[in-house]
C-alpha cells in the first residue's frame, strides 16, 4: 500500500488548509486505498460542503456486494478545500470518517456523523 502526501494549494479564500498521509500499522484493505486527512475551512459556513467542500452521502448499495451499504462523494464544490486539493474525486468512496467505517451505514448515520465533525477530518477513499 502506498501513503500519498499531500502539499496544499495556496488560495486566497483558504487561510489554511492541509491534508497529508497517515500511516497505518497493518493495512486493513486488500485493494489500494488514500489516507487523507483535511482541515475544515472556518470561513465555510455553508452546510452543503460541510467546511470541506465535498457532499457525502451514505446507504448506497456498493456493486457487486449483494446490497451491501457504502458511502460515496456525490459533490465537491467550486472553490472548497477537497477542490483545491484535487485528491478526492466524485464518485469515490469514503471507507472511513475519523476511523468510523462507513460501510454499512445508512444515509442518516454517515449524515449525523459527517455533521457533527469539526477540525481535521481522517478519510480513507478508495476510488
Amino acid at each position: 500500500m502506498s501513503a500519498y502526501q499531500n502539499q496544499p494549494k495556496a488560495s486566497p479564500s483558504f487561510p489554511v488548509t492541509k491534508a497529508s498521509s497517515v500511516q497505518h500499522a497493518a493495512p486493513k484493505y486488500d485493494f489500494p486505498v488514500k489516507h487523507i486527512l483535511l482541515t475544515r475551512d472556518p470561513k465555510d459556513r455553508s452546510v452543503r460542503g460541510n467546511g470541506l467542500g465535498m457532499r457525502v452521502i451514505g446507504g448506497k448499495e456498493i456493486p457487486g456486494t449483494g446490497g451491501q451499504l457504502g458511502a460515496y462523494v456525490t459533490r465537491i464544490y467550486k472553490g472548497g478545500v477537497v477542490e483545491s486539493l484535487g485528491e478526492i474525486k466524485e464518485g469515490d468512496q469514503v471507507l472511513e470518517w475519523n476511523g468510523v467505517p462507513l460501510t454499512g451505514k445508512t444515509f442518516a448515520e454517515v449524515q449525523m456523523l459527517v455533521s457533527q465533525t469539526e477540525g481535521e477530518v481522517e478519510l480513507v477513499v478508495k476510488r
